[in-house]
């Protein structure tokens, strides 16, 4: 099949949010992207592109979700950052994977800062929540009816017949207009501030993450320890079948909610997925300066590299690849190009790592360090290595495994003065290859492309990540 000709859109970015998938368009959408890798490429003369593609569905084995409590339901919501009702429903829900690609490194940070936020209500610590409710409230108010009557959809702020009262007796107060021109303007910003996006089902995300989602939901909803003041919901699944689910509160947390969990854990084992692995999900009940584990805070994976399965520890709040699958490619990808070096000296592999790659396979966060024991560091995906990885006799036969960090100018993080040539053969996974590209740049005149991979980390959206074996010429 041919490629089409390269999409009209901006480089390499981050993943957008994607709520809703069609299938059938998996194909179109990849072949765009490749297409475009190629012509990126296309100077250093690379070999026929590897490519790893990404189940069409339920490809995601982590999601978090802002919890809503507005008018007294409970459900889940997440954040798009385009305008309009269309724009959020393509925009919204991997925004969680461009922290992935992004800031693997401070993964943990997104959940103390939420914790740390803090608000009056039973839910919704967002910040782009409230900005967009109060820009709403304010053009809408300057506006006038005209506007009112154009911005049915804006999300209510209290919520029930009282709160739009309340909206409306605000409105009904004499104060200076804008003129029409601004307050168009205005209302224009405000449609332009993140939207709400209700979730009640995350095709992106594990089937195993949807089934705890329903549980979650109604068992939270109907049980006013486990619902009160709680604002989030973190989901973490594993093609292991082991699971756990984080709920983030804005109270302090006691025995009673310690034994509410325990029985929420009795639910959630009877979903499919668990319930086929024997497993019980873990709970983790967290507030400011307070996190309650009910059995334990990390899953196990399992993931199987070219035949050989290894075990990862992957603990709460820490960064992990969110595409199993693909990471399965790309460990096995990786292995694989290593494996000649291997056999001539001591290549130094992502999946042949060891207990070395401990700290880096935890993507640098020292909590992830500290779980990662030598048969989850050889099971760690490539781009979540944020350090070379040579074993001694790799070292004396010039031969490494570059596994790179989220910075840009990779050459000059690893070697100060940006020499590679030292290195007869490099392994260098990207998640940007635009950057990839330009550090190839560097180092063109001594090493060329010997093996080309993409992988399609995430489907759906402009960013593709990809490896590159480079031997000496």
């Amino acid at each position: 099949m041919a490629d089409p000709p390269p999409a009209a859109v901006g480089g390499f970015v981050a993943p957008v949010a994607v709520l809703t998938i069609d299938e059938s368009t998996y194909g179109t959408q990849l072949q765009a992207k490749l297409a475009k890798l190629r012509e990126l490429f296309q100077e250093f003369d690379p070999p026929a592109l590897e490519v790893f593609e990404s189940p069409p569905s339920h490809y995601r084995m982590r999601a978090e979700f802002t919890v809503s409590q507005r008018d007294g339901d409970l459900h889940y919501v997440m954040f798009s950052r385009a305008g309009g009702a269309n724009a959020g429903a393509a925009d919204a829900a991997d925004a969680a994977g461009a922290a992935d690609a992004a800031d693997a490194d401070a993964a943990a940070a997104p959940l103390q800062g939420a914790l740390d936020a803090g608000n009056g209500g039973d839910g919704e610590a967002a910040p782009e929540a409230e900005a967009e409710t109060k820009a709403v409230e304010a053009a809408e108010a300057e506006a006038g009816p005209a506007a009112e009557v154009a911005s049915t959809s804006a999300p209510a702020v209290n919520g029930g017949g009282g709160g739009a009262a309340a909206a409306g007796g605000q409105a009904s107060r004499k104060r200076p207009r804008k003129s029409p021109r601004k307050a168009a303007a205005a209302l224009a910003a405000a449609r332009a501030a993140p939207q709400r996006i209700r979730v009640d089902t995350f095709p992106v995300a594990s089937r195993q993450v949807n089934e705890l989602m329903a549980v979650v939901r109604q068992e939270c909803a109907n049980n006013p320890v486990l619902r009160e003041r709680l604002f989030q919901a973190n989901f973490h699944t594993t093609l292991a079948g082991d699971a756990l689910v984080t709920l983030l509160y804005h109270r302090k947390l006691g025995a009673d909610w310690q034994a509410a969990a325990e029985a929420l854990r009795d639910v959630l084992a009877a979903t499919p997925t668990s319930a086929a692995a024997g497993l019980r999900p873990h709970v983790v009940g967290r507030s400011r300066k307070q996190a309650l584990l009910q059995d334990c805070g990390h899953v196990l994976e399992r993931l199987t590299v070219n035949g050989t399965a290894f075990v990862q520890k992957q603990v709460e709040g820490s960064f992990s690849q969110p595409n199993a699958a693909v990471c399965q490619h790309m460990l096995s990808w990786a292995q694989d190009v290593t494996r000649p070096a291997a056999a001539g000296g001591g290549g130094a592999g992502a999946a042949s790592a060891g207990a070395q790659g401990a700290e880096a396979a935890a993507g640098g966060s020292a909590p992830a360090a500290a779980a990662v024991d030598a048969g989850a560091a050889a099971a760690v995906p490539a781009s979540a290595l944020p350090s070379p990885v040579a074993s001694g006799p790799a070292a004396a036969a010039s031969s490494a495994a570059v596994l790179p960090a989220p910075e840009d100018d990779l050459l000059e993080l690893y070697c100060g003065n940006g020499n590679f040539t030292e290195f007869d053969r490099i392994v260098y996974i990207s998640c940007n290859p635009e950057t990839l590209h330009a550090n190839l740049r560097a180092i063109a005149a001594t090493h060329r492309i010997a093996r080309f991979a993409a992988f399609d980390q995430f489907p759906y959206t402009h960013h593709l990540e990809c490896g590159v074996y480079l031997t000496r010429r």
